[in-house]
């Protein structure tokens, strides 16, 4: 009897502990499902916002033989980009200009020409967009 009981209470730790680590091992099995999906998305991102992964396609929509941009979207946005950025800095040069320099040569007197700005509409509007947001922030 009392080496029957032990035998039962022997069984049920030993059913206990084999319940116990099949739990700890689903849960491990479901993290590592979980940890796996993660990485997946983490590379399904990366591969959409940063175009990792791409064969023999740089980052930037330039050519760097050809100096043009690609014939895409996201070359038209980087020379969209490039041009505002452009304007930006002649804009920053004529203010400079204005400022430091009088209207003519002082060597030879004659007039002094200014720095000549092209007429990008597009880039002047979005900079008045930039300066509105920060002046409204």
């Amino acid at each position: 009897m009392e080496r029957e009981k032990k035998n039962q209470h022997r069984n049920h730790l030993i059913e206990a502990k084999r319940v116990e680590k099949y739990q700890r091992d689903l849960l491990r099995w479901e993290y590592m499902e979980e940890e796996s999906k993660r990485q997946e998305e983490r590379l399904k991102v990366s591969q959409q916002k940063y175009g990792a992964g791409k064969r023999n396609k740089g980052g930037a929509a330039y050519n760097i033989v050809s100096l043009g941009y690609e014939n895409s979207e996201e070359g038209q946005v980087l020379k969209s980009r490039d041009d505002q950025s452009h304007f930006r800095h002649l804009l920053r040069s004529k203010a400079i200009d204005t400022r430091a320099n009088c209207g003519y040569n002082l060597v030879t007197g004659q007039l002094r020409p200014g720095i000549q700005l092209p007429a990008y509409s597009h880039i002047a509007a979005s900079g008045a967009n930039i300066m509105s947001q920060r002046s409204a922030s």
